[in-house]
This record gives C-alpha cells, structure tokens and sequence, in this order.
C-alpha cells in the first residue's frame, strides 16, 4: 500500500500523542512509586532502614502492570523489585519492606545445595522478610497508618499475634521479629506451598545431570549466622524442619534418582543417602515421623549398646 503525504501526518500525529501519554502515565507511576517510599520512609525507622539499604545497593524499583498472584517480588539476577501495578497502596507499602528485605539477605541458594538445605534456606529466608515486615508494619500503625496492618493480620494472624505478644511481654523489637519469625513456620499450608516451589527448582537443578548437584550441606549454625536473632536451636527443632509428605517423597526422588546415584541405584538402592532423610514428616492426618536419621541411629545406639552388654560378660 503506498501512504500518502496526508497518510503520514496522521501516523506522525497518532504516534506523537501515544508517545505523550505513555510519557504521562510513566510521570504518574514514578510519582506513586516515590510517594509510597516516602510514606513508608516516614512512618517506620525499620522500613526506612530496609528500603534505603536495597537502593544503596543499587536495586531499581519498578511497576509491573503484568504479574499476576503477586503483589510484587525481587528478581536477584536482575537486581530489580517488582511491585504489582493493579494492587492498593495499602498493600504495596507493606510488599515494599518485605522486598527490600530480600534484597539485603545473603543470597546463598547454592545451586550444589542438597534438598534439605536449599529448602530449610527458602524458609529461612521468607521467614525473616515476613518478620521485618510485620515489625515494620506495627510501626505504620503506632503512627496511625493502619491499614497496611489490617491487611496483614487478615492473610498471617499467627505471624502477627505472635509479634504483638512478644513485644508487649518484652518490650524488644528483636525478640519481637524472633518470635514472628518462628511463628512463620506454623503455617503449614503456607509453608508447603514454598516447600513445593523449592521442589519445582530443585527438579530443574536435578535434571541438568550436574555432579556438583545436592552435594553441599547448610547447617544449623550457619542458618543462625544470617539470622542473628534467632537461635540456632530452632533451626534443628522439629518446627524449623517438618514437612509434608508430598515434599519428602519429592526431596527424596529429586536426589536417589540424580545422575551421581546411577550405579548405586541399580546395584543397590539402599546406599543412597539422601538429604530429606533428616526432615521430620507430616503425613495426611497430621501425624509427624521423626527423621529417618535419627531412627537409624538409634538403631546403632542400640546395636552398640547389645555389643557392649555381650563383650561385659
């Protein structure tokens, strides 16, 4: 089709008044975007400590008007926080602290991690942020900025009562956080959703036939090292370490069937040791099973003990 000259002084005109509006709406979301760092910046020394903290760092914050299920999330690769266009204000200050949280963690999901260890990180991880977050939260509303709050107590009133309990017992922020982060782990429903996402990437990580895969352990203590808050206690307690069955069965298969375990599984499936051995397991009626460790040594406990007895008479 030839464009006449008329033709082409209309695309020129249309063109130019989409380019203005776009340039409008961009003005319009950087001026919402600042106004919501500003407001939680003014209502929070905790917030304000996080959000500053993440763009020292140099993370770009931006809207999304496409992400879905999400009020926003923190791509590491990129360095970037992603808040949901769509989503109240109420809501994205509160996603804006949990975010920036995440930015400042230590990211240590190790791509050699065994099963265990990258899920007991995730949790860790998520935990934390939800702490900060709700700590943060309850200073929004000793300043009368309330909402944000009410928000969160609706989706995770077990994170929040606990938080409130323990601040008015103890007067102290950090054992406050400590006791919304455990609390973060009573959510099993909650918990399991991370624990299956773990087990989609850690499918993903298996199927790439590394050897250097599931090979490297993240302890308690150094869990602890991240998160000085808490005692390293709870991250060996059952609570830190229960998970569904589903997750166990996953875990377990992600690891027995990974390319270094090849010849042990066809000449002799029991050598394999895998990490979820070491979770306790809830099965479908809420009953827990102790780890599968821990059972065998009890075995050897007691086999060394019927040693001794027999060697003694």
């Amino acid at each position: 089709m030839v464009k006449t000259k008329q033709s082409s002084l209309n695309d020129a005109f249309n063109s130019s008044i989409v380019d203005g509006i776009e340039k409008t709406n961009e003005e319009k979301r950087n001026k919402r975007l600042q106004a919501l760092i500003d407001k939680a910046c003014k209502n929070s020394s905790i917030a304000k400590e996080t959000i500053e903290a993440a763009i020292a760092k140099g993370t770009q914050i931006c809207f999304d008007h496409e992400l879905e299920g999400v009020n926003g999330c923190f791509i590491p690769v990129d360095n970037m926080i992603l808040l949901n266009e769509n989503a109240k204000d109420d809501r994205l200050i509160s996603t804006l602290v949990h975010e920036s949280r995440h930015v400042l963690q230590k990211d240590d999901c190790d791509r050699s991690y065994n099963c265990k260890s990258y899920i007991s990180n995730v949790r860790a991880m998520e935990a934390d942020a939800m702490a900060t977050q709700c700590a943060a939260l309850f200073q929004f509303a000793s300043n009368d900025l309330n909402e944000p709050l009410v928000d969160f107590v609706s989706a995770h009133p077990v994170v929040a009562l606990a938080y409130s309990n323990s601040l008015h017992k103890e007067k102290n922020i950090e054992k406050a956080k400590e006791a919304a982060f455990k609390a973060w782990y009573s959510d099993k429903y909650y918990v399991n959703a991370y624990d299956k996402q773990s087990c989609d990437y850690l499918s993903y990580i298996g199927a790439e036939f590394d050897k250097k895969s599931f090979k490297k352990n993240l302890s308690a203590e150094e869990l602890a090292g991240q998160y000085p808050y808490v005692p390293v206690d709870f991250f060996k307690s059952r609570d830190a370490n229960t998970v569904s069955e589903e997750v166990a069965s996953r875990a377990t298969n992600i690891e027995k069937f990974h390319i270094r375990n090849f010849f042990s599984n066809i000449f002799d499936k029991s050598s394999v040791k895998v990490s979820a051995d070491d979770f306790y397991v809830r099965d479908l009626n809420g009953n827990i099973k102790p780890p599968k460790n821990k059972k065998n040594e009890k075995q050897k406990v007691n086999v060394a003990l019927l040693k001794t007895k027999g060697n003694s008479r």
